[in-house]
């Protein structure tokens, strides 16, 4: 499937600031906009610009609401050396804080990986789920076949993604490298016809991802809504209005496949940065889980009313200006 690139973070007026404020907030389960800093009661990283140098972001426990336990890795060499917290945030309207950068795997053995999760904090099931990731990765790989991608996934007994272990579940967002210097911009989800494999499917979202290029993809999750055990997924790629879900679908056309992504509206359990066969570097940033749209879409950075009348002040302001 080929689909076009769209290009994101375009200037907004004025008008289109107030026209395309997020929604309020309702139960989001966990967001991490990935804070430098040095207090992490205040749910901040020490950032760790030396990325191969030392632990990483490995063993770190900011204060985070739907988060619990430290970040920890797998056993794959240097699997805790390769992953940070930087400065500043990849660049989308809504952004806050800085992002996560993992530097995927040195080796070509498919079956093995570098991965870090974090544990979600329990909440309630629900038979719907919204995600929202932004993703900037290095296209290809000396390999010509490797994967790095975040999301929010389960905890399989043999780590993530990887092998024919069928209690795996959850989605990924990433690039998956089609050569040496190109790669395409996928969900990495449950193998149809075999449903057993997980880790082998990849729904291409963008063929031929421009290197670097930032993406952000709002995912809604349908639980076991087609035969009652296949998820239905709708994707929205860089939307330009996210004032609303419908507002979402007129300014980019959707995405929906189905999958077998799940078995129950429980199996969710982490927030994973994962790197397999030789991946290149891939940011990711303000990934967020929840129930409703308006729970990933960032309304924690709508302005109040008078900061977005204020705000159109000074816009026009601006605009006056630079007419004169």
């Amino acid at each position: 499937m080929h689909f076009v690139q769209r290009s994101f973070g375009a200037a907004i007026t004025a008008a289109g600031i107030l026209g395309t404020a997020s929604l309020a907030n309702g139960a989001t389960i966990a967001s991490d906009p990935f804070l430098a800093g040095t207090t992490p009661a205040n749910g901040e990283y020490a950032a760790n610009p030396a990325l191969i140098v030392g632990a990483g972001g490995v063993g770190q426990n900011p204060t985070i609401a739907g988060f619990t336990g430290p970040w920890v890795g797998n056993n794959a060499t240097n699997s805790v050396q390769q992953w940070g917290v930087f400065e500043p945030s990849i660049n989308v309207p809504d952004a806050t804080g800085g992002r996560a950068r993992f530097n995927g795997f040195g080796t070509t053995d498919p079956t093995v990986q570098r991965r870090v999760h974090r544990t979600l904090t329990a909440y309630a099931p629900s038979s719907t789920y919204y995600f929202s990731i932004v993703s900037q990765v290095q296209a290809g790989d000396q390999n010509g076949s490797g994967f790095v991608g975040a999301g929010f996934t389960g905890a399989g007994t043999d780590g993530v993604f990887a092998g024919s272990v069928d209690n795996l579940r959850g989605l990924l967002v990433g690039s998956s490298a089609t050569g040496t210097s190109s790669s395409n911009l996928v969900i990495r989800h449950r193998d149809q016809t075999s449903p057993g494999v997980f880790g082998t499917t990849d729904r291409v979202i963008i063929t031929n991802v421009a290197d670097q290029a930032v993406n952000r993809l709002i995912i809604k999750l349908e639980v076991n809504a087609v035969g009652g055990n296949q998820e239905r997924v709708t994707v929205w790629v860089n939307p330009t209005d996210i004032s609303s879900e419908a507002a979402a679908s007129t300014s980019v056309t959707p995405i929906s496949f189905l999958d077998y992504s799940m078995t129950t509206s429980s199996d969710i359990t982490q927030l994973t940065l994962t790197g397999i066969n030789h991946s290149k570097v891939g940011s990711f940033d303000e990934m967020r889980f929840g129930t409703t749209f308006a729970d990933v879409t960032g309304a924690a950075a709508v302005p109040e009313p008078a900061g977005l009348a204020m705000l159109a002040l000074s816009g026009l302001a601006m605009l006056r200006r630079q007419r004169a």
